[in-house]
């Protein structure tokens, strides 16, 4: 029977095969491991860590038993969503191994009776076999778990133990509740001694807590245990209740009779016939009231329970049907047993239509890759409740396309204009928040999302599963060619093919990653290994480098500006517009009506947002945003700014700057930008990025046109080589007057 196990796990991933937010980290951890590989400062996770770290080692092993499967997919060009179907199936395998074992092991204690009944049981019941393939931080420690139940059937102490260690110290640490309370039984009834048990588990969990830490410190960048990280926070700190809290009894109500649906009738009737099945229950059920204290609840986390108790509802229709020959009477029982078994799967195909109206973002994004061929040049924004229900990256199919899933942009806004098609939440066509859009946009198609259940007992069956409108599909009606710079740049990335000032001949040594927020030095060496004799000898960086000694470097302290400061701004500026680059972005400026034409009054523009003294904070005027992006600037016991590479060599070679290494790397052809944290005289700032071996000009010349073409947001960019990379500035008001407040490379 175990064919019944396989199919029907088959039947809930093929029905249900996208994923929700709560799958999101051990999924994009997937992906990036077959994906990615050693590339680490390409994983999500050191962009998005989440509220607590999780631990890499469960997505490693599904990730080598999927990726044979993955790689052929990739060879035979098969669209990637192939390769979630192929994730979550080798997930569904490791969990099915030790459940199949499992069950051989019911049949030698309890009988082949019980272990088929177990079987019967465990298919007809909805919640089981559907969290079986799902990347949820349970699921992956389940396998281990059902390895557990083995062993400890089998009274095969030491492997009980080991599995017990790794579930708890590397997945998840309550499990030491239900887990012990089965190692306690053991100890009480002297199948097992203490010293036996110290003996096994000391060595086994010192194993299990390095391995962890090994290989999570690594994937993290940064020492740390992340199953530890995860107690504290839901533990000690209590922290869980903030993601919505129920009431106590809530796995006894709730929870465990919609995991085991009519079967719960028959858990005292397996208990009452069959003893033996009693040590199964009693640590199943103490779990779930002990961690009935934490005032967060979701039934997967007692999905482990959930076979322990499969086995005593197992034993007792065991038994009805062992006995429905004895008379009539146990013939009905018989078929009490039977017609349970029928009521489950009504039940769990009724839950299954539920469940596969529950992740619309991924049904929106499979029918827009329908709707519009490989081929086309498609930009689409993807919204919170999209993104949330069902779109990874592994439903990212075409590499020409660019998915968009930036928060917080008003509806309507000039940057989501700029795409070719947006994925928005809405529950009808005429909802506020596709207004905005009436005018500019046609709607393409919409989906539908799980909304109630009615009973009518005119219509059979007599209950329907009701759903109701909640993503629309939009397509851009009047999608310009150049909507704006910043797709003007995505095609014509030629401002950084002309940066004829460019420092060329510069080495880098990366050396290690590490992560936002990590004051580790994991980079012993400068970041700067060689820098040509001639870099600084440009007309652009003199220019520039002029400059570096006229500025107080706390923006707390009033600048006073000379007339030889003048005199050399004036000499900064006319490099700077004797450039192409500047010419070529003066030009796009005036064409889109953003600037005046007049390159006199250009020029006194650029000095009013760069070089215009304004206030900070105080009071004082001791800031700019030359001085505060390419020098840095100190406000108090912390960093400001500062993201120019030339300052930052200079103040390396002089012993100020320590690298500590780089959280990402992207190279753009002629430069590259690195996103790191740093330590400067001591001080230190948890991300910052820098464009290596760029010139003034390009830098300038970006971030103006980003500043008044897309002011506080990213601005979406190509370097010379093609790569994607985007521009963040911010605007500020000072005396009626705005600045440039900060601008910065970024991905």
């Amino acid at each position: 029977m175990d064919w019944l196990l396989v199919l029907c796990s088959l039947v809930h991933l093929f029905v249900c095969p996208f994923t929700k937010v709560e799958e999101s980290f051990n999924l994009q951890a997937i992906h990036d491991i077959l994906y990615h590989q050693t590339d680490i400062q390409e994983y999500d996770h050191l962009e998005f860590p989440g509220v607590v770290p999780r631990t890499f080692l469960g997505p490693l092993v599904v990730s080598v038993i999927a990726a044979p499967f993955v790689a052929v997919s990739r060879v035979l060009e098969f669209p990637k969503d192939v390769s979630l179907y192929l994730v979550r199936f080798a997930l569904g395998a490791l969990v099915l191994w030790p459940l199949l074992k499992l069950q051989k092991r019911i049949k030698g204690t309890l009988g082949k009776g019980t272990s088929d009944w177990f079987v019967l049981v465990t298919v007809s019941q909805f919640h089981f076999l559907f969290y079986l393939s799902r990347p949820l931080p349970n699921t992956m420690a389940l396998p281990l778990v059902l390895f557990a139940y083995y062993y400890w059937l089998g009274q095969q102490h030491g492997k009980f133990i080991a599995c017990s260690a790794a579930a708890i110290l590397i997945f998840r640490g309550e499990l030491a509740i239900l887990l012990g309370l089965i190692l306690l039984g053991e100890l009480l009834t002297r199948r097992l001694s203490l010293s036996k048990t110290v003996f096994i588990a000391v060595p086994f969990g010192l194993l299990f807590l390095f391995l962890t830490v090994f290989v999570d410190s690594f994937f993290w960048q940064r020492l740390l245990w992340p199953e530890g990280e995860v107690l504290w926070y839901n533990v000690v700190l209590n922290k869980s209740g903030d993601w919505g809290t129920s009431p106590f009894l809530w796995y006894f109500y709730s929870a465990i009779p919609r995991a085991m649906g009519t079967s719960l009738a028959l858990l005292p009737v397996g208990m009452f016939f069959e003893r033996r099945v009693w040590p199964l229950v009693l640590p199943a059920l103490f779990f779930v009231l002990a961690y009935s204290f934490l005032p967060h609840k979701e039934l997967r986390f007692i999905i482990y329970v959930i076979p322990l108790l499969n086995i005593a509802v197992a034993a007792a229709c065991s038994r009805l049907w062992e006995n429905r020959t004895k008379g009539k009477w146990f013939a009905l029982l018989a078929l009490v047993a039977i017609g349970h078994l029928v009521a489950n799967l009504v039940l769990t195909s009724f839950l299954l239509v539920v469940s596969r109206a529950n992740y619309p973002g991924g049904e929106a994004l499979f029918l827009l890759h329908k709707m519009e061929g490989r081929e086309s040049n498609v930009t689409v924004h993807i919204d919170v409740l999209a993104a949330q229900t069902g779109i990874s990256r592994f439903g990212h199919l075409h590499n020409n396309w660019m998915y968009d899933k930036t928060e917080n942009l008003k509806p309507g806004s000039p940057e989501l204009r700029m795409f070719s098609h947006l994925i928005v939440e809405a529950k009808s066509k005429h909802g506020y928040n596709l207004r905005p859009y009436a005018e500019t946009h046609e709607i393409v198609a919409h989906i539908e999302g799980f909304s109630h259940i009615r009973s009518s007992y005119n219509h059979f069956p007599p209950i329907r599963i009701k759903t109701k409108p909640c993503l629309f599909i939009l397509k851009n009606k009047y999608l310009p060619k150049e909507p704006d710079f910043s797709f003007t740049l995505r095609k014509h990335p030629q401002l950084h093919i002309d940066d004829v000032n460019a420092v060329q001949g510069i080495v880098l040594n990366m050396q290690s990653t590490t992560t936002s927020g990590s004051t580790t030095d994991r980079a012993p060496m400068p970041l700067f290994s060689s820098v040509p004799a001639d870099a600084f000898s440009g007309p652009t960086i003199s220019a520039l480098l002029a400059l570096f000694d006229n500025y107080d470097e706390n923006c707390k302290v009033t600048e006073v500006v000379t007339a030889g400061e003048t005199a050399e701004d004036n000499a900064f500026l006319d490099a700077i517009l004797d450039t192409i680059v500047m010419q070529q972005a003066h030009q796009f400026l005036v064409s889109k009506g953003l600037a005046n034409a007049d390159i006199a009054v250009f020029k006194e523009y650029l000095r009013q947002i760069w070089l215009g003294q304004y206030n900070r904070g105080g009071g004082i005027q001791g800031s700019s945003g030359l001085e505060h992006i390419f020098l840095g600037e100190k406000d108090g016991n912390s960093i400001s700014g500062y993201h120019g590479w030339i300052k930052f060599y200079r103040d390396e070679q002089a012993g100020r700057m320590n690298y500590l290494g780089y959280m990402k790397k992207i190279d753009l052809g002629v430069s590259s930008v690195i996103e790191m944290p740093m330590n400067w005289d001591g001080l230190y700032k948890s991300i910052s990025s820098i464009s290596v071996s760029g010139s003034p000009e390009i830098e300038l010349a970006v971030a103006t046109v980003c500043f008044l073409a897309r002011p506080n947001a990213k601005c979406p960019l190509l370097g010379a080589d093609g790569t994607p990379y985007a521009y963040q500035t911010y605007t500020l008001q000072y005396n009626g007057k705005t600045y440039v407040g900060s601008a910065y490379p970024t991905y």
